[in-house]
C-alpha cells in the first residue's frame, strides 16, 4: 500500500529509539538520521490537514482515519524520546481519532472510520476494535492533555469487555454489536494498566 500511517509511525519511533541508543553507546548513526528524515517526510505526505490518512500508493489513497496512525508517537512518549512529528499534528490527529473512531461505535474505539463518520467495512480488521490498542490510544490522549477524552475511550472499551467476556479478552471486538470477534484469550489483557500509567505521569493534571 505504499506509505501506511500505522507502519510509518512505528518505523519512525523505532528509528528514533535506535538513534538514541546509538548515542548512548557511542555508535555511528548518521545514516539512520538521514533515513529518519526521509521517513518523516513520507509520513507527513499523508497529512490531510486534520489527521494522517490510512495509506497512499501512487495515485491511490485510503483516506479513512486509522486509530493507530500515530501509535509510534505514543511509544516515543513512553520511552521519553519526545516527538518525531510536529506536536500540533499529533494533537489534531488524536482529536480526529476521538471525534471519528471514538464516536462511530458505542462499544469500542473503531480501527478505521471514513471521513463522514461511518465505519470502514472494507475488511474485518478495519471494522473491528483492538482492545490493547484502544487502551494505548486512550493513554496517549491523557498524556497529551486530553484526559476527559482518554478516560471516556478507555471506559467504553472496558465496559464492553467486563460486561461480556471479562476473563477472555479477545483480539478484536465487533464495532457494530460488541461481540467477541477474533482470537480468544489474547495477549493484551494488561494493556489497561497503560491508562493508570498515563494518569500518574501526565503533566496535564
Amino acid at each position: 500500500y505504499g506509505t501506511s500511517s500505522y507502519i510509518a509511525s512505528l518505523f519512525l519511533c523505532s528509528l528514533k529509539a535506535f538513534i538514541s541508543a546509538s548515542e548512548i553507546l557511542g555508535y555511528e548513526y548518521s545514516e539512520y538520521s538521514r533515513i529518519l528524515d526521509k521517513a518523516r517526510a513520507s509520513m507527513n505526505s499523508l497529512w490531510n490537514g486534520k489527521y494522517f490518512v490510512n495509506w497512499k500508493y501512487k495515485d491511490n489513497e485510503k483516506d479513512s482515519c486509522l486509530n493507530t496512525q500515530i501509535l509510534g508517537e505514543f511509544w516515543c512518549d513512553i520511552l521519553g524520546l519526545g516527538n518525531v512529528l510536529d506536536e500540533d499534528k499529533v494533537i489534531s490527529a488524536l482529536k480526529s481519532i476521538y471525534e471519528l473512531n471514538g464516536k462511530a461505535s458505542k462499544f469500542c474505539l473503531v480501527n478505521s472510520v471514513n471521513p463522514d463518520g461511518s465505519i470502514d467495512e472494507t475488511t474485518d480488521q478495519m471494522k473491528s476494535c483492538w482492545p490493547r490498542i484502544s487502551f494505548a490510544i486512550a493513554s496517549h490522549m491523557i498524556l497529551k492533555g486530553m484526559k476527559k477524552e482518554g478516560i471516556e475511550i478507555a471506559q467504553k472499551e472496558w465496559n464492553t469487555i467486563s460486561s461480556r467476556y471479562p476473563w477472555n479478552q479477545p483480539s478484536k471486538i465487533n464495532a457494530f454489536n460488541g461481540d467477541h470477534f477474533g482470537l480468544p484469550y489474547y495477549i493484551g489483557s494488561l494493556s489497561i494498566y497503560l491508562v493508570k500509567y498515563a494518569l500518574k505521569n501526565s503533566s496535564h493534571h
